[in-house]
């Protein structure tokens, strides 16, 4: 804003000439000002009357035309402490019998009190290691493996029990680990496993290892440690496996074990840990059991395979034709001329075209190439007779025989024993000891259950949704238990419904007259901000609520929506031959001139409590639906149908108005705009000509102020 000195050479009060120059264009700017704030208000009014009878049209409206508003049930339960039951529309009326058999519980584990090693007490910070934790310890969170690392804290390790999908905490005042599942039921189940030895010893050291919960059931731990040992769950590996036998066996099936029963196991493992010296003494042995296999079916081979001529060189018999042409075996004896004279002459005719003795000679040169080390028939048949041989042979046999038989007893006997009793040395120890953390307290979630009308229903929350009926378990019946669950129509809930929405409207139509309705605001218009100088900010505030409260009266498009509402409400509907209204109902207005101006379209229920003025009357609505709920319900569909059409198209998009907007929100925003365009339009008026004057008035000083100096100047030279 420029700095003016005006005035110093004349004397004059520009600045108030100035004002009262430019004053009918500061006018004109005032004047839109003030009805642009009044359009602004008006705005603001239409935009609160529209919120609530919008909301009397979504809420009130729009489920009062619905049948299933009226169907309402409700149950009740003969016994309040087992089961609490809600019923929607859709519930079948009548009396059921249940039973509940368990509730729904989440998964918990609190764990027993820990500390480190030398007795002190466990924080956050605290290593796994300063609590007697080794290194490599592998616990699982249901099937996901956390093995523990060196320096890991119990911070940290939480955090690996959070990452693995449970909900942990260490209670550093109670010096107790907490664990539980993040969901309730049966599905939100979780196991804390020992995936080797050492984090059988974890699991003890931080109080996580239970055999049994709270209903000395075994835990979902020990269930699956059985799975696992008995096959029905697959292992991760072997160690593993024989981990979860060794804990069913010590924990659950109480197994023990004597000194000398710990000492055998030992024993066993000292030779098992010699296994690879044995097992290559047991492979030379093979080794000469093949051998001797190998030639010993060359012999056989030999003896089985070898036709004419191979009986005739080992028993002496050969084959001769008789008299009638019959083929028969005789003995014969051969001298050692005749040995000799076959031998020469199979040599002789080796490869001789005699299919015969081809034949006997391929077969008997296979022979002797497959036995290297028999050069010819002699050699082979002294190698079976020599009795040394066959005495080594058997003496052979028998050692290694026997040798590979305790070999195998002492490998099962390895693969069903070692892992489980004495390389998982914390199960064994702990046994003989008796020494494991039993102070864990384990809860094992399930699912809830009960039986409805003979079918068996689960759920894991404990609420269930059946045929219309919502019932929540609270507490297990006895074995021959039963509570009955009644289910009827809820005529209270309908009247409660039905006063519930003339409440609503008696609201609604009561703003609705009230605006219409209000007294003048005359010739009171916006303030200024010099008027607002001149008032305190109470007569500011109820200067300004006088004009509010006016800016929707006698407007067309309200009463017009009133009047249309308050014609619906008297509307009469026919049903099944008969017509009724809201009289037929005891339901009306008061009396036109006993009740306020603005509350003569509200209307009162016949022998409603909560209404002075007709509480004393015959409750006609009650009885109406007492008798009969349908025709009820119909006509209530009927009638807020008709004002919810009637609202809709009220509420219709157009030119001027917006969708869902019972007034013309455009058009008046529009028109606010335009009133912001004129005092701009004003204002810029205004600003040139104060401008336009301030030059003329400093022009006028400037001349003035040149007359002075002229003046002064001449006085000077008249010796003045």
């Amino acid at each position: 804003m420029a700095i003016r000195v005006s005035g110093l050479i004349s004397g004059l009060d520009t600045d108030s000439i100035v004002q009262e120059l430019v004053s009918a264009y500061s006018k004109k700017k005032e004047k839109y000002e003030k009805a642009q704030t009044k359009q602004e208000w008006k705005m603001d009014s239409w935009k609160t009357m529209n919120s609530k009878i919008y909301g009397f049209y979504t809420s009130s409206l729009s489920s009062m035309r619905m049948s299933t508003s009226y169907s309402l049930k409700t149950s009740s339960v003969s016994n309040s402490n087992v089961a609490k039951v809600t019923a929607s529309s859709s519930a079948v009326n009548g009396t059921q019998k249940m039973k509940v058999n368990q509730l729904a519980s989440s998964a918990y584990m609190t764990g027993g009190k820990v500390a480190q090693k030398d007795g002190s007490k466990v924080t956050g910070n605290t290593a796994l290691d300063a609590m007697g934790i080794e290194t490599g310890s592998k616990i699982a969170v249901n099937d996901t493996e956390i093995e523990i690392t060196d320096g890991m804290t119990v911070n940290q390790f939480i955090s690996k029990l959070k990452s693995a999908g449970v909900n942990a905490n260490f209670d550093e005042t109670n010096q107790r680990f907490f664990v539980n599942s993040k969901t309730s039921g049966a599905d939100g189940e979780f196991t804390l496993t020992a995936n080797n030895a050492d984090g059988l010893g974890a699991l003890q050291s931080l109080g996580l290892f239970a055999v049994k919960d709270i209903d000395n059931n075994d835990t979902a731990e020990m269930k699956k440690y059985i799975g696992i040992a008995n096959g029905t769950i697959a292992a991760k590996d072997d160690e593993q496996k024989q981990i979860a036998k060794a804990i069913v066996a010590v924990f659950r099936d109480n197994k023990t074990y004597t000194d000398d029963e710990l000492a055998t196991y030992k024993k066993t493992i000292a030779n098992y840990n010699e296994k690879a010296s044995y097992a290559a003494q047991y492979e030379n042995h093979q080794a000469v059991v093949k051998n001797y296999d190998d030639q010993q079916a060359i012999v056989d081979k030999y003896k089985d395979s070898l036709d004419d001529l191979g009986k005739k060189l080992v028993k002496g018999q050969e084959t001769v034709t008789d008299e009638d042409g019959n083929e028969k075996t005789v003995d014969v004896n051969y001298t050692d001329a005749d040995y000799a004279e076959m031998k020469a002459f199979i040599k002789k005719n080796n490869g001789t075209t005699d299919e015969k003795i081809a034949k006997q000679m391929e077969e008997k040169q296979a022979i002797l190439n497959a036995k290297a080390a028999l050069d010819d028939f002699d050699a082979a048949n002294k190698f079976v007779s020599d009795e040394a041989n066959k005495k080594a042979y058997a003496e052979s046999s028998t050692v290694v025989k026997d040798e590979e038989a305790e070999y195998d007893e002492t490998v099962e006997f390895l693969k069903n024993n070692k892992e489980a009793y004495l390389n998982a040395k914390n199960v064994v120890n702990s046994a003989a000891a008796g020494t494991y953390n039993s102070d864990a307290a384990r809860i094992s979630g399930q699912d809830a259950e009960i039986v409805l009308n003979g079918a068996t229903f689960t759920s894991s929350t404990g609420t269930f949704s059946i045929n219309g009926l919502s019932i929540t378990a609270m507490q297990v019946t006895g074995a021959d238990e039963k509570v009955s669950i009644t289910t009827s129509n809820d005529t209270q809930a309908m009247y409660d419904k039905i006063k519930g929405f003339i409440s609503k409207y008696n609201e609604l139509i009561k703003d609705m007259d009230t605006a219409y309705n209000a007294d003048s605001a005359g010739d009171y218009e916006p303030l200024t901000d010099d008027e607002k100088e001149e008032m305190t900010d109470s007569q500011i505030e109820k200067w300004e609520t006088k004009i509010k409260d006016s800016l929707l009266r006698r407007d067309s498009t309200l009463g017009n929506a009133s009047s249309a509402m308050k014609s619906i409400m008297n509307a009469s509907f026919e049903i099944n031959g008969k017509t009724y209204s809201l009289a037929t109902f005891g339901i009306s207005t008061g009396g036109y001139f006993t009740s306020d101006a603005n509350e003569r379209g509200c209307l009162h229920i016949d022998g409603d409590a909560d209404d002075a003025t007709t509480s004393g009357n015959a409750d006609k609505l009650m009885a109406a639906i007492n008798e009969d709920p349908e025709v009820v319900s119909e006509f209530f569909q009927k009638l807020s149908n008709s004002m919810y059409s009637d609202l809709t198209k009220r509420m219709a998009s157009s030119s001027v108005s917006s969708i869902y907007t019972i007034y013309n929100d455009k058009q008046m925003s529009s028109e606010y705009s335009d009133y912001k365009d004129k005092v701009d339009k004003w204002q810029e008026k205004l600003d040139y000509y104060e401008e336009f004057y301030y030059k003329k008035f400093s022009s006028m000083e400037s001349a003035l102020s040149k007359l002075q100096s002229s003046t002064s100047s001449l006085s000077s030279l008249l010796g003045s």
